[in-house]
């Protein structure tokens, strides 16, 4: 018999993992495009107002490190959300304009920013932040050169990479766990806060759109960690917006070694979304294009910080207009996954919010799927913002509105006990204790082990196989690819193979079918050919033919 707990888990993600609706009706329609209305929850105010602070979810609590506060005074402190409230916590320096890196224990890394008041000067100063413990502990090492406004990712051999500085020279340095920090090459363009983008396992692409004393590059150069820079010819017509003092390379991930992020035309200033994907940058098409104006007709301002959501496939850029409406830009990229367009959607609070500010908002996503933004600028650099806001842009996971919630859980529930009374008296079995897993992040488990580990081109892959890898049970795993996807364990592997096979036909025409199938994971050429049809009322042949007249 299950146990109580076992089923009160179940209750728990049917509820808050599988719950939600999509996109209302429009409450705007300007010049054909429509705007849905962005839910909104205001959070417990920071204790300390913070303004070019390190924002990020650190051992699943929403966590701010260091910046400046009233005055324009750096502060040596951080805070984590818990229990409904802001706990104050010391940092060992001051990180006014630092950056963060995770490690794959879930500590953070934490270094440089301004050395005074006003923003002036940079550190030497690195930490780790222990979010099991809430503490910090100064590291035995310190930067390459004095650092403000720097960036850093971790490479999968687990070096770190570091480049960016403010009103200094800038330079690539790595972190090697055993040697310290060595300084690896000059930069062909100095920036500020750049992007650091991991290709490989040794590395690296860096690229911005501002300089080391502010101002926009006419040029996109993108460095490398290995190699020569080089300017990729789509940056001729879109320049990335990469300029992101709030950077980490998992909010423009969505594969392993690949990355999209927001980029203005050159000649119109349109947004479009760049693709990075195996070395290359491609402009990913879109069913429409992005507004640039609000609800009111003013101009819209969309700030350059990007937000991904590996588990939902969708991605986020946010903005503001002159009322201070909060605008959130929901970007579902699914379908580009096989050559398709991607779509998208505006949600807007159709009232303004006059707490939030004007310059540098710090967005993170929580792990249920909502957008959180803590902190930043309202008017000056001497006056930040306490205030914290949750933002749900049409999520799928967000909690059901009660009644309903609570009526679908009696339903459950009633369903539960009837089981735990049938089964009473039995004899419990050694497989009937299962282990309970974590609903939030379930989902992005599945996904990084099917979609990036490949794992659907193991041919014969069975829900055991996950669940087994995973650390959880089949129960859970066919519960959540139920409630996330609305599918079946089977039809969401055979959804990964048939996008697959459709990839290596469209880019290797001249593949034998019965090599695309094996390829792609299906047991047999038979097998290929009875899901495609039934997934694309094609048969691959057909399928071909009509993507080479495409």
């Amino acid at each position: 018999m299950r146990t109580v707990s076992t089923y009160a888990a179940l209750i728990i993600m049917a509820v808050s993992c599988g719950g939600g609706s999509g996109p209302q009706e429009p409450v705007s329609v300007v010049d054909g495009v429509p705007f849905y209305e962005l839910g909104k929850e205001r959070l417990p105010n920071l204790n300390q107002a913070r303004g070019t602070h390190v924002i990020t979810v650190a051992g699943g609590e929403l966590t701010v490190i260091g910046g400046h506060t009233d005055g324009f005074i750096p502060v040596n402190t951080a805070e984590y959300l818990s229990g409904g409230r802001w706990h104050l916590i010391n940092s060992v320096y001051p990180h006014d304009g630092g950056y963060s890196v995770r490690l794959p224990d879930g500590r953070l890394i934490v270094g440089g920013g301004s050395s005074e008041s006003f923003g002036v000067g940079r550190t030497f100063g690195v930490e780790s932040y222990n979010p099991e413990t809430h503490e910090f502990t100064a590291l035995p090492y310190i930067l390459d050169k004095k650092r403000a406004f720097a960036s850093a990712a971790l490479l999968s051999g687990g070096e770190v990479v570091f480049s960016g500085n403010w009103y200094d020279d800038d330079a690539i340095a790595v972190l090697d766990p055993q040697k310290g920090i060595t300084l690896e090459k000059k930069v062909s363009a100095h920036r500020a806060s750049p992007l650091i983008l991991p290709v490989s396992a040794s590395d690296a692409y860096i690229l911005g759109s501002m300089d080391n004393y502010g101002e926009e590059f006419t040029t996109s150069v993108t460095d490398c960690l290995k190699g020569d820079s080089f300017v990729p010819e789509i940056f001729n017509e879109w320049r990335p917006l990469a300029y992101n003092p709030f950077f980490s390379p998992a909010d423009y991930l969505i594969g392993e070694y690949r990355y999209l992020m927001p980029a203005r035309n050159i000649s119109d200033d349109r947004i479009g979304f760049l693709k990075l994907e195996d070395g290359r940058f491609s402009l990913l098409e879109t069913d429409g294009e992005i507004p640039l104006k609000g609800v009111d007709g003013d101009s819209l301002t969309l700030y350059t910080q990007f937000i991904v959501d590996k588990a939902a496939r969708t991605a986020y850029m946010s903005g503001c207009d002159s009322v201070s409406r909060v605008y959130v830009l929901k970007l579902n990229y699914d379908a580009s996954l096989v050559g398709d367009k991607a779509s998208w959607s505006m949600y807007y609070t159709k009232e303004p919010l006059p707490e939030f500010p004007k310059t540098g908002p710090a967005f993170a996503l929580l792990p249920d799927g909502r957008i959180a933004c803590a902190g930043g600028i309202v008017e000056n650099n001497f006056s930040p913002s306490r205030a914290v806001f949750a933002f749900s842009p049409g999520i799928a996971r967000e909690r059901m509105a009660a009644p309903w919630a609570w009526i679908i859980a009696g339903i459950l529930l009633a369903a539960v006990l009837t089981l735990l009374l049938s089964g009473f008296g039995r004899k419990k079995e050694p497989g009937d204790i299962v282990p309970p897993a974590a609903p939030e992040d379930l989902m992005s488990r599945i996904i990084t082990l099917v979609e990036d580990k490949e794992a659907f081109r193991r041919p014969g892959l069975r829900k055991a196989d996950v669940a087994e890898t995973l650390g959880t049970n089949v129960t859970y795993i066919s519960a959540c690819i139920n409630t996330q996807r609305g599918m079946s364990f089977p039809e969401f592997i055979a959804g990964y193979r048939v996008r697959y096979a459709q990839n290596l036909m469209r880019t290797k025409p001249q593949m034998r079918l019965s090599d695309v199938a094996e390829e792609s994971g299906f047991s047999s050429e038979q097998s290929f050919f009875r899901t495609f049809k039934s997934m694309t009322g094609m048969t691959p042949q057909e399928w071909k033919e009509a993507a080479k007249k495409a």
